[in-house]
């Protein structure tokens, strides 16, 4: 390593080298504020949608004439919440995860693309 630094140095390339390593970089924060925020609006997203399906249920049991008593209700509220917890909770861990597989594997190409391994 300290060899290759010596060479860099030596034939003046350190601005070249650092000009693709700043490209590729700005490349991946494009790609992972990309990623991040999508998955930050769709766990915002399917996290209010909880109170949606609560009131539409609701709505129906109304709308059929039942009346909803408190052992019901509360049980469909639990019943959604913790689906809906979960669902979100690993929702959100797989698209972080993903998000930082593809940069990833994107800094690699980039790398395995550079002038030297051709």
């Amino acid at each position: 390593m300290v060899v290759g630094v010596r060479t860099l140095k030596c034939y003046g390339w350190e601005h070249h080298y650092l000009n693709k390593i700043v490209s590729v970089r700005k490349r991946q924060q494009f790609y992972l504020f990309i990623i991040n925020g999508m998955g930050s609006l769709g766990y915002n997203l399917f996290q209010n949608l909880a109170v949606l399906a609560a009131f539409l249920i609701f709505y129906y049991t109304w709308s059929k004439g039942e009346e909803i008593d408190l052992a019901s209700s509360t049980s469909t509220l639990a019943m959604i919440y913790y689906l809906f917890v979960t669902v979100n909770q690993l929702t959100y861990i797989a698209v972080f995860q993903m998000s930082n597989f593809f940069a990833i594997l994107n800094r690699i190409s980039s790398v395995l693309q550079l002038e030297n391994f051709k």
